[in-house]
């Protein structure tokens, strides 16, 4: 197994994000183009993700508390948090996120699925190393509403990183 990556390939999934994935025994690495307009659907996995914005900003919404991240910001969403994000500016959002445990291996595995969800996935992992990836659940959708969560009106608050900084 490579223990480095070099892709040149086209990486940009249907939704207009480009997303490129590395992953070790404990951690997942992505690097993640958003374009404006892009949106998740609320969401939550079975592992920790901290993010660092790059460049451009991004809407970060976990349970009904709104975040406002521009370039040079970190955040973290909790492992199993309702959570998604939302690219409401006008340049794309590059952002690098770490996530613990890895994504499990099905998911990694499954090239079918992998180009599906257009994932560039690769793991690095030494030649006489055990590639013994942690478990992980994985990803789920999730119906907000079905847990009090009223996504249009959270999408509505000032962000709670941001106060008074006239952002």
């Amino acid at each position: 197994m490579p223990t480095y990556w070099n892709n040149s390939q086209n990486d940009v999934r249907p939704d207009g994000t480009s997303f490129r994935m590395a992953v070790g025994n404990e951690c997942a690495l992505y690097v993640i183009r958003r374009d404006p307009g892009y949106h998740t659907r609320p969401h939550a996995h079975d592992y920790e993700q901290i993010s660092y914005i790059v460049e451009g900003e991004m809407w970060t919404f976990v349970g009904e508390q709104p975040y406002h991240l521009k370039a040079g910001d970190f955040h973290r969403v909790p492992r199993n948090a309702i959570h998604w994000s939302w690219n409401r500016g006008s340049v794309p959002c590059l952002t690098m996120e770490a996530a613990s445990p890895p994504p499990p291996a099905e998911m990694l595995d499954n090239q079918e699925l992998g180009e599906q969800l257009g994932l560039r996935c690769t793991r690095l992992h030494g030649e006489s190393e055990i590639a013994a990836v942690r478990p992980s659940n994985g990803l789920f959708q999730i119906d907000a509403a079905r847990h009090g969560i009223d996504v249009a009106a959270v999408e509505t608050l000032p962000p709670v990183n941001r106060t008074g900084d006239g952002a």
